[in-house]
């Protein structure tokens, strides 16, 4: 329900003429709502699967699916705005990774969670670089 609210907000933002005011609101209730969704996410994982590992792995692997998807939005629609929301979502996901789970997780897991996380990472740089490439070709194009 923030999602929406705050997409209303962001739709009207748009068209009216309280831009700076609606679209303030606009951001404060899809971040709260975002919010709501990881931690809905994180509990929902970890109240589903057993094993603890498992869950946190698969959380984690969600919200830097989650951050990729808001920065290559940010990225194509050229919002500073979403591509630093990307930034904060993918910095919680290797601070908790490399401050709290790497102490917590077997092995098995952390080889795994580390593989996966830094495969969907490296993916972004091809993305950013793909887009860079296209913009030059269009832009020396006479």
């Amino acid at each position: 329900a923030l999602w929406v609210v705050g997409f209303h907000f962001f739709t009207k933002a748009l068209t009216g003429e309280k831009r700076r005011e609606l679209s303030h609101l606009a951001v404060m209730y899809t971040t709260v709502g975002s919010m709501y969704a990881m931690t809905l996410i994180w509990l929902s994982l970890h109240a589903i699967i057993v094993e603890a590992d498992t869950a946190t792995m698969l959380s984690l692997i969600v919200y830097t699916i989650a951050g990729v998807c808001v920065y290559v939005v940010g990225l194509r629609r050229g919002v500073r705005e979403l591509k630093a929301a990307a930034g904060l979502i993918v910095g919680f996901v290797v601070g908790h990774l490399l401050l709290v789970e790497v102490w917590d997780m077997a092995l098995s897991g952390r080889i795994i969670t580390f593989f996966s996380i830094g495969a969907l990472l490296m993916s972004t740089a091809f993305i950013e670089r793909r887009q860079r490439t296209h913009a030059d070709i269009i832009s020396h194009n006479p």
